[in-house]
């Protein structure tokens, strides 16, 4: 078998935190299917990284004939490789989990090679079918509220059956997830708009009050569960994949997830 290597487009999936297709590889460049992985990375490293327009580049692999097979994340920046480091780690460890099952798992890539260099980090995961969440949204904003419900049953499992209580009466829980988050929004009101910070104090406080003395649930988080990392089978389809995990972590409020994707497709309707 012989494989293209295709820029990522939108309809095609699979993805990444800041990655952008570019012009740099030809999707008629082939290689053999027994080069693999080596072979995918040797033609991506020949991309000069002058090239490339984004932290990390996403490349669709598929046979010339039939669909696509693979996924190739090439990152050349420390930020983008740690990513990928992250994501294979994630995966591994969810892979294994006792409380998965296998129907759930289907729904993430598996790595299939991965490599580090000093001028890259590659990786090459399985390509999940469907098209981006974000692509079928864009086509049909009227199918929102239906889209948004099937994408938070689809993440639902993984904050259930990974899920377990802490109190809220430890200051390091509030510290790490309202003290800190704040104190970031607050250094960007400042600098962008000042009176926005009152407001942002104001949150704070409401939150401590909120939170304080309560039993809330944490969990395995995707961390970026936004449309642009959900695959669907159609406006009417279920969810075929929820892709880049370079985000994950575990124990974390469950909510991180929901609330980004309801507040993600409000604003993507509100023409944000």
């Amino acid at each position: 078998d012989r494989f293209v290597l295709e820029p990522n487009r939108i309809g095609w999936p699979m993805s990444t935190r800041r990655a952008k297709s570019t012009a740099a590889l030809s999707s008629a460049r082939l290689i053999d299917l027994n080069d693999l992985p080596l072979g995918f990375i040797d033609v991506e490293l020949g991309t000069p990284p002058a090239e490339l327009v984004s932290d990390t580049k996403v490349v669709v692999l598929h046979p010339e004939q039939g669909p696509p097979a693979g996924v190739l994340k090439v990152a050349h920046g420390v930020l983008g490789a740690a990513e990928l480091r992250t994501q294979r780690r994630v995966l591994a460890e969810l892979a294994v989990h006792h409380g998965l099952d296998e129907e759930w798992r289907e729904l993430v890539p598996r790595i299939l090679a991965f490599n580090e260099r000093t001028d890259a980090t590659t990786s090459v995961e399985s390509y999940r079918p469907g098209m981006d969440l974000a692509a079928v949204l864009l086509r049909r904003p009227n199918y929102a509220a239906e889209l948004t419900v099937s994408a938070l049953t689809a993440i639902a499992p993984l904050h259930r059956r990974t899920a377990t209580f802490v109190g809220m009466d430890n200051i390091c829980y509030l510290r790490r997830w309202v003290i800190e988050p704040l104190a970031d929004v607050t250094y960007m009101c400042q600098r962008l708009d000042p009176r926005l910070v009152a407001q942002v104090d104001h949150l704070g406080g409401m939150l401590r009050q909120a939170l304080i003395g309560q039993r809330i649930p944490v969990s395995w988080t995707h961390g970026d569960y936004t449309p642009a990392n959900v695959r669907v089978a159609g406006a009417h389809g279920r969810v075929t994949g929820i892709v880049d995990w370079g985000g994950a972590r575990p124990g974390r409020p469950a909510v991180i997830d929901e609330y980004l994707m309801v507040l993600t497709v409000a604003d993507r309707k509100s023409g944000g």
